[in-house]
């Protein structure tokens, strides 16, 4: 009797087959990919999709000398940073910077771009001027500051000048978000965009730069501080930070949303509780029904279970977890949405499935039957 060959055992488990799953992206024809450029820009694109010139993942989770970036081929210096320091993150592991002399810096990046986007997740324990920083002598910087604002502050030179953004928006410490801007550089009279956890935030200019200034564009990478020289620092930041992206173009606000999550809904409420009077944001953003008036009740949905509506009275809301939030759903804005539901009645006028209200009375989403 003879033994199977290793290929004949494959054979004999899956029988030839084979299945291909989770491609990453599409390519600039719209056809699946796998390319690690694609990667970084969302399904249907219709263009080439241009990968980040650094990208800090931060998954090493040991070491106390060097952090590698899988774009570009940089290695980030570790400057006094223990290991202990690595814990884990929003994706993978992450460093915990403690707030004193803790930092990462990199001075082989040589792009010096003038347009820019830059996005990653942040933890903030307090106010720090050195998140994130290109070039030494702080000059850009992306800050959060003593009011627990996001600032992007940008120096210039002849004249000497100073742009500062700072978003309304306040955040909390303690809480993960996906910060992100962009900036052309070119010219003074450019204002970034700021984003948080994927969505364009609402700004004020507190510092307004000459607009004959020509603006600092250095190279160097650093973060956790911002440097103040070739081998000095400032602005220790106090808290967590992950997966750090640079690009050296301006990304769509689409573009900034998947880096952001990768396409997945900003809220999803799949009404698969079954009891109760709250309905779970199984997106993560942890938009949770806050209030359920009437007499609702749990029955079989299209998917598990689903929540059966009298069509008299039966409500329910949902409040934004964070104060960013309340601006989603602005008259101006551009979103998706979607859900199942069996109805047996005849309208005469339409009934709502699914409002946002912006707060200012307009309804500028609104799915009816």
């Amino acid at each position: 009797m003879n033994s199977l060959a290793s290929d004949q055992l494959k054979m004999e488990f899956n029988q030839g087959k084979a299945a291909v799953m989770g491609a990453t992206s599409t390519s600039e024809t719209g056809a699946a990919t796998w390319s690690s450029a694609n990667e970084y820009c969302p399904p249907g694109q219709g263009t080439a999709c241009t990968p980040p010139d650094a990208h800090f993942k931060l998954d090493e989770n040991t070491g106390t000398t060097s952090v590698y970036d899988t774009a570009g081929g940089l290695a980030g210096t570790m400057n006094t940073i223990a290991e202990t320091a690595w814990i884990p993150g929003r994706l993978g592991s992450a460093i915990k910077f403690d707030g004193i002399n803790d930092n990462v810096y990199e001075d082989l990046y040589t792009s010096n771009p003038n347009a820019f986007s830059v996005a990653f997740w942040v933890n903030p324990n307090t106010a720090s001027t050195g998140m994130f920083n290109l070039g030494q002598v702080g000059r850009l910087r992306i800050a959060f500051s003593s009011s627990r604002t996001i600032q992007v502050i940008q120096t210039y030179n002849t004249p000497a000048s100073t742009g500062i953004w700072e978003t309304t928006a306040t955040l909390a410490f303690g809480n993960w978000y996906h910060i992100g801007a962009t900036l052309d550089r070119s010219s003074a009279l450019n204002d970034p965009v700021i984003y948080i956890n994927g969505q364009r935030a609402d700004m004020t200019e507190t510092a307004t730069p000459d607009p004959a200034s020509i603006p600092y564009v250095s190279s160097e990478i650093s973060f956790g501080a911002r440097r103040t020289g070739a081998t000095t620092f400032a602005g220790f930041f106090n808290g967590i930070m992950d997966d750090i992206l640079l690009y050296d173009y301006i990304r769509t606000p689409t573009q900034m949303a998947w880096d952001y999550n990768r396409g997945k809904p900003f809220a999803w409420w799949k009404m698969d509780e079954g009891s109760g009077t709250t309905l779970y944001d199984s997106s993560s953003n942890g938009n949770n029904s806050t209030t359920w008036t009437g007499d609702m009740s749990y029955t079989t949905g299209k998917f598990n279970s689903g929540v059966n509506f009298d069509g008299t009275d039966d409500v329910v809301r949902i409040n934004p977890v964070l104060s960013y939030l309340d601006n989603i759903g602005a008259s101006t804005d551009s979103y998706t949405v979607s859900a199942w539901f069996k109805t047996t009645t005849d309208y005469s006028t339409a009934a709502t499935i699914i409002s946002k209200n912006d707060g200012s009375g307009q309804t500028p989403a609104i799915l009816q039957r």
